[in-house]
């Protein structure tokens, strides 16, 4: 979230306005990723109904003009869900294993990881969705292994902000300390 903040900073100065319109515009982008997600679970129609209502929750317009962490976890969780289902739905279809499967399985693990950066809570979906994933397969050993990129772009990703903890503290630490004020702060 600091970056975004950091990105309005950069474009447009220290305007509270335009770093508002610019979580607008995040906000957009959510029910563009709802739609994405209901069409790929389900079809053109239900993605795009969730994406008029999520254009109409009063939740999404509320905190996408606050200057809050919400509307951004919102859409990178959306992404995550969305890029796990494309994973997920290509690999039992196919016998052979096919280099979007593997693409969307490391995809999977960017986009949790970037989700984790903006609310560290999202940490655990990571590894138990390789963990549902292997345990319903009817192919538990490619599976695993595509569970396993999933990880390491998951890990690999987190892996920067873990040696600057490391550095700072001395603890390998994936996310947040949770001691003193924040960037954002």
């Amino acid at each position: 979230f600091p970056v975004v903040l950091a990105l309005s900073l950069m474009l447009f100065g220290k305007s509270a306005i335009a770093a508002r319109c610019l979580l607008a515009i995040v906000g957009t982008a959510a029910c563009g990723a709802v739609y994405l997600l209901g069409r790929r679970l389900f079809d053109e129609k239900v993605g795009l109904l969730a994406c008029a209502f999520t254009a109409i929750s009063p939740v999404m317009i509320g905190f996408s003009v606050l200057l809050l962490s919400e509307t951004l976890f919102a859409l990178t969780l959306t992404l995550s869900v969305w890029s796990a289902a494309k994973w997920l739905s290509e690999t039992d279809a196919v016998i052979n294993t096919t280099k979007s499967t593997w693409g969307w399985a490391l995809a999977t693990g960017f986009c949790v990881a970037i989700a984790t950066y903006v609310r560290p809570s999202w940490l655990l979906a990571g590894p138990g969705l390789a963990l549902l994933a292997v345990i319903v397969s009817k192919q538990r050993v490619r599976r695993t292994l595509e569970a396993g990129v999933m990880l390491l772009a998951l890990y690999g990703t987190l892996l920067p902000w873990a040696v600057r903890n490391h550095a700072v503290c001395g603890h390998w630490v994936f996310t947040t300390l949770w001691s003193g004020a924040s960037l954002y702060d």
